[in-house]
């Protein structure tokens, strides 16, 4: 049976950032398994995971626009982590890019969600993102 928030639209773009982000560290130098690795991840997999829980517990509540914001959160330090690896040039520019791509996509739609909320309060949103 399929939840409501896997319905969401970032909710299965952030799943492909997972996917992506799996694949993605398969492909940085052994010796960056245990540091780097792990770290994006761990962000990747935060993403999804908020909006989830965010979802579960009270969507359309402020505890759903603060996990959304962890999820934001999670998604900019993956991209901060993403931008650690192009200047350290441990993966190829196109293979980052492709990652970028598809986490910008997840930005926006999450900042579509926080920042009605931030002006209107609670029950901004539509669960459309």
């Amino acid at each position: 049976m399929e939840m409501g928030y896997q319905r969401m639209i970032v909710w299965k773009k952030a799943m492909d950032v997972v996917v992506e982000a799996y694949d993605f560290v398969k492909h940085l130098p052994s010796d960056e398994r245990f540091a780097l690795s792990s770290q994006i991840r761990r962000a990747a997999v935060s993403i999804p995971a908020n909006i989830a829980e965010g979802y579960c517990r009270a969507f359309g509540s402020q505890d759903w626009y603060r996990f959304v914001r962890i999820a934001l959160g999670s998604a900019i330090e993956l991209e901060t982590h993403l931008m650690i690896v192009e200047r350290t040039r441990l993966a190829p520019v196109d293979r980052i890019n492709l990652m970028r791509c598809r986490l910008r996509d997840v930005i926006g739609l999450l900042y579509r969600i926080v920042q009605p909320s931030e002006r209107k309060g609670p029950g901004a949103n539509s669960p459309d993102p």
